[in-house]
């Protein structure tokens, strides 16, 4: 760069007047791990910059040597800040020639630590008008960066041949995974992929569930709806989301936003109540006017309204007066140390969030003694059936064939074994078995291991078999109730299929559940199981997304992340040795036959979509399992040495 900044003339696209102004070359300061929305971010702004003549380089190792014609950019000031550490080692002579980028929601810690850095830098822009005039009400003189077109996103074409219907991407939250799970009834049957980051640390690189640059673009550009659902419960508009959506000709459904002004809801994104986008987005697939009306109308507008040019051109004026304005420090160029890593700042996160939890005033000897009596108690009451029975005649058998469809029968090999564990289910079990049966995937049969219940679940469970024959049906029995990972290696062990489908008689899976899982087994020979998000529902409604993030065993050394919901192949779940037993581990079967793939070096193909409903319930197993994990933590120690080394012993947390 040189030190003397020339003149260049540009032709301003807002009204054609010609005016002149001196270049300032710019150092876009970012932190070596620096979340990749600013990398994208910064990535559009050098491109429009390189097109008018003006110098940029990103720097990840600090501040660059000061001198005259050099302004920094520093983007956004709180991130860079907390990832380097760097806070009280920078001159505040450097900060005066510095503009500080920001694209923080107000009302989160961010946007307030963005403000108070503020007061101290050369000049302060956000690309929302309303994050700006928060700064504004707060006494920073910010200015709004007007994001809009730029070559470096456009991958707009006009054929209407896409292979997605839908797509979300964004990081995960309580209410975008609630509202998301409340959308399961539509996007069930659509071709969906949902993309849900990790905020436990900054995304920085690519991930199976972060996607970033060319790749982001290219899933855009074959995509016909991106939905939008805010993170928060403030309506901030996403800048970046939407133009990466309207520059690929997608259609962007989302919540109502503040700060998307000039574009208009209606004529350049659909927008509706977090309820209905579920309706919203069904409508916009159906109407093919209306969808092409709203992307050709977006881009258009856009590409004639609003360049991002025009923006930078607004943005080069106030680095300009950075640089006349603020005195060059005395001070040498600032470097910062490298930040922890990302897997570092997960591992801690998770290991902190999987502490041990326990009723107020009770010591962790005490819970763990009321869990154990529990399920001693469990065990009396099975023996005292079992005794009973056995004063009838001679001891009953451990498991016995009640029931077969004539389709069963016949079939000599399947691909699919569902299986599905009852126990005292009367109330769900036939919703489960309607969800198989109205599976788009046929090649399949269903395994019901009735594990002794006291009520009427078998009984319907019959009748559903018989009111459907074109399902190949077998009902086995357990005359003494086991425990669930017993009637599930029943169920195993009753197996014909290439795949074992884990089904739990209160869930439910949605039409497209099995072929797809199916689907991904097929694509990748190497994975042993395959899975996809559930939505949790309750008699009051949604409630959240599980099984969300992709396969990684370093997630599960802090907890099971991963339902039961899974397709197996079935050789290696026998393999394993199937379902666990060992009572330490009671309503910790899936998590450890998971840790336990882990160990042993298997992985799972995870699939990006909603794939079935999961009811939460408070007779759940795992009522009695949390009462105490110590025990479960230490068995899992010990299968799986290599994935939990080093791991800590959990700490009860004080009431």
């Amino acid at each position: 760069m040189d030190a003397t900044p020339p003149a260049w003339p540009y032709h301003s696209p807002a009204d054609g007047t010609r005016i002149i102004h001196t270049v300032t070359d710019l150092a876009f300061v970012m932190a070596p791990r620096q979340n990749q929305f600013f990398v994208e971010l910064v990535g559009a702004l050098r491109h429009e910059l390189k097109a008018i003549g003006v110098n940029s380089v990103v720097s990840t190792h600090g501040f660059p040597t000061p001198r005259q014609g050099l302004v920094y950019v520093l983007v956004p000031p709180h991130e860079y800040f907390v990832l380097t550490g760097s806070w009280r080692r920078v001159d505040a002579r450097l900060l005066a020639r510095t503009v500080f980028l920001c694209a923080e929601q107000p009302g989160t810690v961010h946007f307030d630590q963005n403000a108070r850095l503020a007061r101290r830098a050369g000049a302060v822009f956000d690309i929302n008008a309303w994050s700006t005039g928060e700064y504004q009400r707060r006494g920073v003189e910010a200015e709004h960066l007007q994001l809009g077109y730029s070559e470096y996103w456009d991958r707009f074409n006009t054929s209407g041949d896409r292979s997605l219907d839908v797509v979300f991407m964004g990081s995960s939250s309580t209410r975008r995974d609630r509202h998301l799970a409340s959308y399961a009834s539509t996007l069930g049957s659509l071709r969906t992929r949902i993309v849900l980051s990790d905020n436990s640390g900054p995304n920085y690189a690519a991930a199976q569930n972060f996607i970033v640059g060319k790749d982001k673009l290219d899933l855009l550009s074959q995509t016909r709806v991106l939905i939008n659902v805010h993170q928060g419960v403030y309506p901030y508009f996403e800048w970046l989301r939407f133009l990466e959506a309207i520059h690929c000709g997608c259609v962007v459904v989302s919540e109502h936003c503040v700060g998307g002004e000039p574009l208009t809801p209606g004529a350049h994104y659909v927008v509706g109540e977090a309820d209905t986008l579920a309706f919203l987005t069904q409508e916009v697939l159906e109407n093919q006017s209306l969808r092409e009306r709203v992307r050709s109308g977006a881009y258009d507008y856009i590409r004639r309204q609003l360049p991002l040019r025009r923006a930078v051109d607004h943005f080069i004026e106030f680095a300009n007066r950075v640089d006349r304005d603020a005195p060059l420090p005395r001070t040498s160029a600032i470097r910062t140390a490298v930040p922890r890593s990302r897997a570092a700042n997960a591992e801690a996160v998770r290991a902190a969030g999987s502490a041990e939890q326990r009723p107020p005033g009770q010591s962790r000897a005490a819970v763990a003694t009321l869990k154990d009596a529990r399920l001693k108690m469990m065990e009396l009451r099975r023996e005292v059936v079992r005794s009973e029975l056995t004063r009838e005649g001679r001891p009953p058998p451990l498991v016995r064939q009640i029931w077969t469809s004539a389709r069963y029968r016949a079939a000599r090999f399947v691909r699919v074994s569902v299986i599905t564990a009852l126990y005292n289910q009367a109330r769900w079990v036939v919703d489960a078995l309607d969800s198989a049966g109205r599976q788009s995937y046929r090649d399949f049969e269903l395994i019901v291991v009735d594990d002794g219940s006291s009520d009427d679940s078998p009984r319907h469970a019959q009748r559903w078999a018989e009111d459907h024959p074109e399902v190949a049906t077998v009902i086995v029995n357990h005359p003494v109730n086991r425990g669930l990972p017993y009637a599930r290696n029943s169920g195993l062990d009753f197996a014909r299929g290439e795949f074992a489908l884990i089904l739990d008689s209160d869930n439910e899976l949605l039409p497209n559940c099995m072929g797809r899982l199916v689907d991904a087994l097929d694509r990748d020979r190497e994975a042993s199981f395959a899975y996809g998000m559930l939505a949790c529902f309750s008699d009051a409604g949604y409630v959240r997304l599980i099984s969300k993030f992709p396969w990684d065993p370093a997630r599960l050394r802090g907890g099971n992340y991963i339902d039961a919901l899974a397709l197996m192949r079935l050789r290696v779940l026998r393999d394993m040795g199937g379902y666990t037993t060992d009572t330490r581990l009671y309503g910790w079967e899936d998590y450890d036959l998971y840790c336990r793939f882990a160990e042993c070096g298997h992985r799972a193909a995870f699939v990006p979509e909603l794939v079935g409903r999961y009811r939460v319930s408070g007779d759940s197993m795992l009522s009695i399992t949390d009462l105490s994990t110590s025990a479960a933590w230490t068995a899992l120690r010990e299968r799986c040495p290599r994935l939990m080394a080093g791991r800590p012993a959990p700490q009860a947390r004080l009431a």
